[in-house]
């Protein structure tokens, strides 16, 4: 979990070997990080390893049909030292609290 200055990280919920990804999409779950989600702060799924081809892309699964709300909720890239924000493309995700 990303600040909302979109640089500092507050909090790491676990990490996936990218080797064991297939070309599909499917349902990851991480916990351990007992941290409080900040104004306009940003869920992060970075992956920085790899050079920027074809060939070697992290791909997160969304959808165009506005579930959530297109505001508050939106994709985003991180690229050349920036957030580029998807307003028309909502990223798939559940976040939960188990006790």
């Amino acid at each position: 979990m990303y600040a909302a200055d979109g640089t500092t990280v507050l909090a790491t919920f676990g990490t996936i070997d990218v080797s064991t990804l297939t070309t599909s999409f499917a349902k990851y779950t991480f916990s351990g990080a007992n941290a409080v989600m900040p104004e306009d702060g940003r869920i992060v799924v970075r992956y920085d390893n790899g050079t920027n081809d074809a060939s070697n892309l992290l791909n997160i699964e969304g959808t165009t049909s506005d579930v959530y709300d297109s505001t508050n909720t939106i994709r985003a890239r991180y690229t050349a030292g920036a957030w580029n924000d998807v307003s028309t493309h909502d990223v798939k995700f559940e976040i939960g609290y188990f006790a």
